[in-house]
């Protein structure tokens, strides 16, 4: 798990590698914080939040076994202009 606020406001953070085995992202864990390069691992569940607000990314990919996406998770991710889901999702 990654905790509530554990990346806020790193702007510094420009890539992060999940580990295969993550099941949730809490609530404003990366909020502002820039990020560019990432994959959601198909382990995640859950997605709190504003988990995501702010990355630079184009594409979000709503991995195979999310079952819950908290109140607007890429909230001001003004880069943001596709999100898909996997097929089985």
């Amino acid at each position: 798990m990654i905790g509530v606020n554990a990346f806020n406001s790193t702007r510094q953070l420009k890539k992060v590698t999940f580990p295969g085995t993550l099941k949730t992202i809490q609530g404003y864990a990366f909020y502002n914080s820039f990020v560019e390069e990432f994959k959601l691992p198909d382990s995640l569940v859950t997605i709190g939040r504003d988990a995501l607000s702010s990355w630079k990314v184009g594409v979000l990919h709503i991995p195979v076994n999310v079952r819950e996406i908290e109140g607007y998770p890429c909230r001001t991710s003004t880069e943001l202009t596709e999100i898909t889901a996997d097929a089985d999702n």
